[in-house]
């Protein structure tokens, strides 16, 4: 399906609608109760894939070198629909949220518009994208977002390069801090 689907590496997520990928509800979730931080949680997914072939990951065996975006006002609409179900904690599982920056962006813009309240996010992310967007950071606290994993996997440029890992040490000291006063958890690790 997928490969009928390819427009360049990304895949309209609008074709996703066409051939009947519905959006997700809440109702259907099998586990109940589901929470992070102390608060109750779900999962949202904005996309599917990635473009990199890191030898230590299955997303590109599983995908190839794609990646499926959901509509934006779809992922909008299954966060409202979390919320409605009391969910406080939303984790974004997707394989690279990161991977492009632009619509990252447009997405954190688009959570700030929905004024929920007292909604936080976790989410895993690349240092490539941070790096070359700082400003995003900055939006993250206004958008809820609380904690985000930065995979980084080793701090040897000879190792990242063995592993087909596309961040380099000096990519990731660019990567700024979020605003002290409203502090998001830049977790670092492999």
């Amino acid at each position: 399906m997928a490969r009928s689907l390819k427009k360049g590496p990304f895949v309209d997520g609008h074709l996703l609608k066409k051939v009947g990928v519905a959006t997700a509800t809440g109702d259907k979730r099998i586990i109940k109760n589901f929470h992070m931080y102390f608060r109750r949680a779900d999962v949202i997914e904005t996309s599917r894939g990635c473009l990199y072939h890191c030898n230590f990951c299955s997303i590109h065996q599983m995908y190839g070198s794609s990646i499926r975006q959901y509509p934006l006002e779809r992922v909008l609409a299954d966060i409202e629909d979390a919320y409605s179900r009391g969910a406080r904690h939303i984790f974004c599982t997707d394989d690279n949220i990161t991977q492009d920056m632009n619509r990252f962006e447009q997405l954190i813009d688009g959570v700030i518009s929905l004024k929920l309240k007292n909604l936080h996010f976790t989410t895993q992310a690349t240092v490539l994208g941070f790096s070359q967007y700082p400003q995003v950071i900055k939006k993250l606290p206004k958008a809820g977002f609380v904690s985000i994993f930065l995979g980084i996997e080793n701090a040897s440029t000879k190792n990242l390069r063995a592993m087909k890992k596309p961040n380099n040490l000096a990519r990731t000291d660019r990567v700024p801090d979020p605003e002290p006063r409203e502090p998001v958890d830049l977790r670092e690790g492999p």
